[in-house]
């Protein structure tokens, strides 16, 4: 029987089987996160333990059969599935290394219970995860929420434990090579935040990498993105914070709420804290302004001067990190005239993330259809496509694509739709996505563009190049 389905397995096509070995780690990983997390919360026993590593090793064993799956002449003949076979294996090696880790930490709180003295049998043998030589993953130190924001002087336990619960993004799961284009900001990004923790001797003195950085540019082209890749890059916890949570949950506290963040910020570093629409936060200060807004203002510079007050103190002499110098502070804004000079200024890098270019525009829809599980798109195709979206987003060919993977269900009528077999449905065309083109229409005026490189030519870190 074992025969048969290994034989079933390899008359699989590589995208099937990748897809049947992904499916199944995610339910092992899925429950062993589970239980990792309520062990977070509490001592862990030896039995719970072995049962948290068992299922840590079940989906290990089936991330690598998946990344040991390798494409057959008719996925490399095809770039869309050839694509998609890429992307799974990309996220699912993302995956292992983030699982491998957790299992190393399981393993060894097993251990430290088998070598336990004697005298201590008198009692239940049991572990403590917060015992552990080494820092755990970032999901994990985020996890005991309620008795880390009570050690924090100085902060209210009850907007720290807001942060930690409606803020805190504890697995971002989003690596640079998740981000299509924008490689001079890959770079940059990477300069700032992942090469300083390999070799933390080369950056110092002059070479102290900026801690603040803001990333300006037109809507849907990958700001958000970049800011998580960075969080799962640099290994550190990821606090997005948005203008309207912000304004609208914690009026008359916003200030209080912003001392916390950084507060929890140092507690938990390496972390970054991502702030979206930061224009409608930290805007052109002016006599008309209101006193919170004021406030809260006042409070962000004196924590952004303080990030990069520590982060001047941050190494020893023998070039190593310490202090509080593991804060990363991202910020994007589509309006950067609109932000107060003072806080322009705090920013070390100010980086363009520009509109697709050609080559980018292949890539994404190259992407966006490998999602698709029926797709009859030739190259050609593609390039031309490529080439008609000239002035789109990332996220207006997100749209197009969305809207063209709808065509061939129009096309099938009402009554039908509701019994039709999945396999009688035809593929997504080229002609799809080029009838969609007349119906879904960039979204970037030009005026804001030719605005957006003004004020990168005057003030952005890169001249303007997109």
């Amino acid at each position: 029987m074992a025969t048969n389905q290994h034989k079933q397995s390899r008359a699989q096509s590589p995208i099937s089987r990748l897809k049947s070995h992904h499916s199944r780690a995610f339910e092992s990983l899925a429950a062993a996160l589970d239980l990792d997390e309520r062990l977070q919360q509490t001592e862990a026993s030896a039995e719970q333990l072995r049962s948290l590593i068992s299922l840590y090793r079940k989906g290990v064993t089936e991330l690598e059969h998946g990344l040991a799956v390798r494409p057959d002449s008719a996925t490399k003949a095809n770039p869309a599935k050839a694509n998609k076979l890429a992307s799974i294996q990309a996220k699912m090696k993302a995956n292992l290394a983030q699982a491998g880790e957790r299992l190393a930490t399981a393993e060894a709180g097993l251990e430290r219970l088998r070598k336990q003295p004697a005298q201590s049998a008198a009692r239940p043998a049991r572990a403590t995860r917060k015992q552990q030589p080494h820092k755990p993953p970032a999901a994990a130190r985020a996890a005991p929420v309620s008795s880390l924001a009570a050690e924090l002087k100085g902060v209210d336990p009850g907007l720290a434990n807001s942060i930690l619960n409606e803020v805190l993004d504890r697995s971002p799961g989003v690596g640079f090579d998740d981000v299509v284009g924008n490689e001079a900001a890959k770079q940059a990004l990477r300069e700032a935040t992942v090469l300083p923790s390999l070799r933390p001797d080369l950056f110092g003195g002059l070479r102290q990498p900026a801690r603040a950085v803001l990333l300006f540019g037109p809507p849907g082209n990958g700001k958000t993105l970049l800011a998580k890749a960075v969080a799962t890059e640099a290994g550190g916890v990821f606090f997005n914070i948005s203008a309207g949570s912000l304004m609208s949950k914690w009026v008359g506290e916003a200030e209080k709420l912003v001392r916390a963040l950084f507060a929890l910020a140092r507690q938990l570093a390496p972390a970054v804290i991502f702030i979206d629409e930061v224009d409608s936060i930290l805007s052109v200060r002016g006599d008309k302004e209101t006193e919170v807004s004021r406030r809260l203002k006042t409070q962000f510079l004196v924590e952004l001067d303080g990030v990069r007050a520590a982060d001047d103190d941050s190494s020893d002499a023998g070039g190593k990190r310490k202090g509080s110098g593991g804060i990363f502070l991202l910020a994007a804004t589509n309006r950067p005239a609109e932000i107060d000079p003072a806080v322009v200024r705090r920013f070390g890098r100010r980086l363009y993330i520009g509109m697709p270019d050609s080559r980018c525009r292949l890539n994404l829809l190259s992407c966006l259809l490998a999602k698709h599980d029926s797709v009859d798109v030739s190259e050609a195709e593609l390039r031309e496509l490529a080439e008609l979206t000239d002035g789109y987003s990332a996220s207006d060919l997100a749209n197009l694509a969305r809207e063209a993977a709808m065509e061939p269900l129009r096309q099938i009528r009402p009554d039908r739709l509701a019994t039709v077999a999945k396999a009688a449905v035809r593929p997504l065309r080229g002609e799809d996505l080029r009838n969609c083109l007349a119906r879904v229409r960039p979204s970037v005026p030009p005026e804001s563009l030719a605005e957006l490189l003004d004020w990168s030519e005057k003030y952005g870190s890169d001249g303007g190049a997109s």
